[in-house]
């Protein structure tokens, strides 16, 4: 019973022995890597995220950064949260560092340019998806290319051009605004419908 004690006692003693003398990891407060910087130039890859998303970029000369862009980020900063898209020209300001080479910023300050196009379509109706105030077609034209075009009530109404239904397997025109995703799929905001 006595070595039992001595041996958990000494256990203790030399615990507490080297718990004191133990250094900690330092931890780094240097925050030198992350300096604010601003950029500008045009999206090429979009990806999504939980409150925002991650814009590619390339500025004039070439080289490429990633801006995260999120709504909590640019309440707590002041700025304006706007959706861009794949082709739009932005400019972000905020603290930056370095990943392989290639600059990372978390926006704090966003502006840009739409670079809507609008284009003309005409093709057959693969399919539709019903929406809240019309609904989406998916048209192939005669070279096989796809299109998404959303035809809504509320947008031909602001156009001056007037709603019409139309069914899978019919043939369509539709004019408006276009724009890609990251994927290279274009979609259309239809304003005038033939």
């Amino acid at each position: 019973m006595k070595k039992t004690i001595l041996i958990a006692g000494l256990s203790l003693g030399i615990f507490n022995m080297e718990s004191c003398t133990a250094s900690k990891t330092p931890h780094s407060t240097d925050m030198n890597t992350n300096k604010t910087v601003a950029a500008s130039g045009t999206i090429t890859h979009i990806e999504n995220g939980k409150d925002g998303y991650m814009a590619t970029f390339k500025d004039a000369a070439g080289k490429e950064y990633v801006a995260t862009i999120s709504i909590i980020n640019l309440q707590k900063s002041g700025g304006e949260f706007t959706r861009y898209e794949v082709g739009d020209t932005i400019s972000v300001k905020g603290n930056s560092w370095d990943n392989n080479g290639v600059t990372q910023i978390t926006a704090s300050e966003l502006s840009g340019t739409k670079t809507d196009e609008t284009i003309s379509v005409t093709g057959k109706i693969t399919k539709i998806e019903n929406g809240k105030d019309g609904y989406m077609a998916t048209i192939q034209d005669s070279a096989g290319k796809e299109y998404a075009a959303t035809i809504s009530i509320v947008n031909l109404q602001k156009s001056g051009s007037q709603y019409k239904r139309y069914e899978a397997g019919n043939t369509i025109s539709v004019k408006g605004p276009s724009w890609k995703d990251s994927q290279g799929k274009t979609y259309i905001k239809v304003e005038k419908l033939d």
